[in-house]
């Protein structure tokens, strides 16, 4: 079973809003609800009645064995559900599209063909933000830890290669041939740094010819079936 945190991190993923956008409408700070949602503040009653408000459930969602969203239908249900029970549902739903998960290797050969996510057929396919305004965009699976505690194993990263990369930003990015990994973007003059979240897994400092290609992450999609809290 997920703490409350992890319930209210899934569900503000899911509505399209980051941890500063939340805290900015819950009249609280970033790293605050960041502590909440990482289970080491516990919150208010008062607080989960304007956080359920503006994620547009009923509070009975944040409760010990309430319903947990998986599906585009679990967050239909639940919105319907608040507006029966007088919330004003001022979120509205996402507008979700279905794109391809790739795997490293494929990924790799797109770029080196100079091809397209719709050229790829038989993939799996995720649904995410329709707001993600790149045709080519894709998803990338998390396949270790080394992002905790933003970003869990199984976790898909809805990456978009036509935005422009930013620094201590969030890409995924090939180093060599063939490693493809997740991580934070620094660049300088002469190098590329790759630094991961979890401090067990080294930082990467690159000459530029090293890093093949470096895209954007743009949305993390939580596993809702992690048992990571």
């Amino acid at each position: 079973m997920i703490h409350i945190g992890e319930k209210i991190k899934r569900l503000r993923g899911f509505r399209g809003l980051t941890c500063e956008a939340l805290a900015e409408r819950v009249s609280r700070t970033r790293p605050y609800l960041s502590s909440v949602e990482n289970g080491h503040n516990p919150p208010t009653r008062k607080l989960l009645e304007v956080i359920a408000r503006e994620l547009s459930v009923d509070v009975n969602y944040f409760s010990d064995g309430a319903e947990e969203v998986s599906t585009e239908e679990d967050l239909r249900r639940l919105n319907y559900f608040s507006l029966r029970a007088g919330l004003a549902a001022e979120t509205p739903l996402v507008e979700l599209s279905r794109l391809p998960v790739l795997d490293a290797p494929t990924i790799s050969r797109l770029v080196k063909e100079e091809k397209t996510p719709a050229d790829v057929r038989g993939t799996p396919v995720i649904t995410a933000p329709k707001s993600v305004a790149d045709t080519s965009a894709f998803a990338f699976k998390m396949v270790d830890n080394s992002m905790e505690p933003r970003i869990y194993k199984g976790d898909h990263l809805i990456v978009a290669p036509s935005y422009p990369l930013k620094d201590e930003h969030l890409v995924v990015a090939c180093v060599g041939e063939d490693e493809v990994l997740c991580r934070v973007y620094k660049k300088h003059e002469r190098h590329i740094n790759l630094l991961p979240l979890n401090r067990s897994f080294p930082a990467r400092s690159l000459a530029k010819r090293e890093v093949s290609w470096a895209f954007p992450v743009v949305v993390v999609v939580s596993n809702v079936f992690n048992g990571h809290s």
